[in-house]
């Protein structure tokens, strides 16, 4: 097998390689993951959601890969001001559950930590982890199982 590992450093080199290629050819890709259900997985990929409410603070910064996990959150519910900035056919998928749950479905970047977020997705009382420059993919890398906090993908244990 030939190995290829991403450091942090390198992680803006990230667009430049096809997923597929790595995964075809036993390459191996550490990058940090993390975990979210969806509608909100989903929501942050496609750029609606600016921040990524956590009960604790990350020094992080760099990109990292967006894995919807398997179960979707029941409590979902979007306010009058989260609604007025999604499109209509966005909205429709949310409404009819049409979503890819247990894959990597996308990647973003956290640019910051902080508490004081005036983001329409700030939740008070938590941190506000804010994200940057959201890709949702065309191909998501599915059957990926989650874990909490941030973790490192490696395609060869999936």
């Amino acid at each position: 097998y030939l190995y290829f590992i991403l450091e942090s450093i390198h992680i803006n080199y990230i667009n430049l390689i096809d997923y597929n290629f790595l995964l075809k050819y036993n390459f191996i890709l550490f990058m940090k993951v993390i975990t979210i259900k969806n509608p909100w997985a989903r929501l942050i990929c496609s750029g609606f959601k600016d921040v990524e409410n956590r009960s604790r603070r990350t020094k992080f910064r760099g990109k990292i890969l967006i894995h919807a996990g398997k179960q979707i959150d029941e409590k979902f519910k979007l306010n009058s001001q989260q609604i007025e900035v999604i499109q209509i056919n966005e909205l429709e998928q949310l409404q009819n559950n049409d979503f890819t749950n247990s894959a990597i479905i996308g990647e973003v970047t956290i640019v910051d930590c902080i508490e004081d977020s005036d983001s329409i997705w700030a939740i008070q009382g938590q941190y506000h982890w804010v994200l940057r420059d959201p890709v949702l993919y065309d191909e998501p890398i599915r059957n990926v199982k989650g874990k909490l906090g941030l973790w490192e993908f490696n395609p060869q244990l999936t």
